[in-house]
């Protein structure tokens, strides 16, 4: 244990410091620092290996560890979701702050994913909450919070990838082959799907689609301004 502290206290120690040739060796060789820190865990405080990755936040010179960060966030301890989401948020982008973005929030969507892994408690859930979640619309937002069909041809839809309709999921409170939203002054602002996209997000494959999806969704937030701001919140708070 004192070993361990020691460790994370000189990698502390590195952050403050902010020494590129450090951090361009320790990257170079990085899974040989895991294979050695990773046993060194003692506590959330005391985590040499997740001080390490913490350095590598900083100074990225590429997205290299774009696949390290996403498997990062599938961990569920709440540490090291928030360094998946500094080295994600702090990756090169050539100008494009909203892949940045895109990744942060599916990094997002598989730790909520793996909080709650087990598909069986995962539908349960689904079902269990259904009609509460519907209701929800109604309670912040009175008659307004009516939810009403999202057409096919609804920029959502359209503004990044493009789709024919919604693409399938679990269906399991009914058959339906569209999604619902709530629309203020003409605007969709806000989302609800009872297809389990979310539990899609955080397949390792067989989700393009759903995936796909959940850009527009976020895409078409940020261009009409309805949940940009919000969503800014969140990925700062993170």
């Amino acid at each position: 244990p004192v070993y361990g502290k020691r460790l994370c206290d000189a990698l502390t120690a590195l952050q403050l410091l902010d020494l590129p040739r450090t951090r361009d060796l320790i990257r170079d060789d990085l899974n040989a620092w895991l294979r050695w820190l990773v046993p060194l865990r003692w506590a959330p405080e005391r985590d040499p290996a997740l001080e390490c990755l913490r350095l590598l936040t900083r100074g990225q010179p590429d997205a290299r560890h774009t696949a390290l960060w996403l498997r990062l966030a599938t961990d569920p301890r709440p540490e090291y979701l928030t360094v998946a989401l500094a080295g994600l948020q702090s990756q090169p982008n050539q100008g494009d702050a909203l892949m940045n973005q895109m990744l942060m929030l599916q990094a997002l969507l598989r730790h909520a994913v793996k909080v709650r892994h087990e598909a069986s408690a995962a539908r349960r859930f689904f079902n269990r909450d259904f009609a509460a979640l519907r209701g929800l619309f109604r309670e912040a937002l009175g008659h307004q919070g009516r939810l009403r069909r999202i057409p096919d041809k609804h920029p959502i839809y359209r503004c990044f990838y493009d789709f024919n309709g919604p693409p399938p999921g679990w269906e399991e409170a009914w058959p339906r082959y569209y999604l619902e939203g709530v629309f203020l002054d003409g605007r969709l602002a806000g989302l609800f799907a009872d297809k389990g996209y979310v539990h899609f997000w955080a397949q390792p494959f067989g989700n393009e689609a759903h995936l796909r999806l959940g850009i527009n969704a976020v895409v078409h937030a940020m261009e009409t301004g309805t949940l940009a701001r919000q969503l800014h919140l969140v990925l700062r708070e993170r």
